[in-house]
């Protein structure tokens, strides 16, 4: 009964991430539209890139461990549709290798989960990969954040939204509160890579409060 209330009230919870990457695509779909040149310099890709990493070990987690978990499944495919629009209009704005690398890479990944959800039931080994997985991506998660940590200290005006960040808070708490009713071999993955995102991101939301 406890997995089923905390997973309803972390997807319920999530639609407000969906919300604020929604924000974050709209600030940079309107700021290309009124014609203003190299908008997303002050941005990190690699912290939405490892947001996607980091939703995708989610994603991947919830198709293959035990049952199939719709609340971290669908809430995280939302949030990684969304992400690959993001990198959608960096790209846009750079035109560069590495951004169009990016595009593509997360694009390509979000349709090998697709095809992956398909084939179940996987072979046991996914099981194992998908701990590999989750903690590889606390690490790569951990440096896109203090990467754009790094380009806050040295910019002001900087396009982040905050109300990203702020969902994206108000996310990790949630999931942390799903994983406590989960078994520990399973909801391990849960507290590392959500945990992690809690503390990075908020150090994160402070320093742009400061800039106002």
């Amino acid at each position: 009964m406890q997995f089923h209330f905390f997973g309803i009230l972390n997807g319920v919870l999530f639609l407000f991430t969906w919300y604020g990457l929604f924000h974050q695509f709209k600030i940079l779909r309107d700021r290309r539209k009124i014609g203003i040149q190299g908008f997303t310099n002050s941005l990190s890709s690699p912290q939405f890139i490892t947001s996607f990493a980091a939703f995708f070990a989610i994603f991947f987690l919830g198709f293959t461990r035990g049952e199939f978990n719709h609340y971290l499944v669908w809430t995280r495919l939302g949030a990684l549709v969304l992400l690959v629009a993001i990198l959608f209009e960096i790209h846009l704005d750079r035109r560069s290798t590495a951004s169009y690398i990016s595009l593509l890479s997360t694009a390509f990944a979000l349709g090998l989960g697709l095809v992956l959800i398909l084939l179940r039931p996987l072979p046991f080994a996914f099981g194992i990969s998908s701990d590999i997985l989750s903690i590889i991506m606390t690490f790569v998660l951990a440096y896109g954040s203090i990467h754009q940590i790094r380009l806050v200290n040295n910019h002001k005006n900087i396009p982040l939204s905050r109300r990203l960040l702020s969902t994206i808070l108000l996310k990790d708490l949630s999931t942390l509160a799903f994983g406590l009713t989960m078994p520990i071999y399973v909801a391990w993955p849960l507290f590392l890579l959500n945990g992690s995102s809690f503390f990075l991101r908020g150090y994160l939301l402070i320093l742009l409060s400061r800039l106002s």
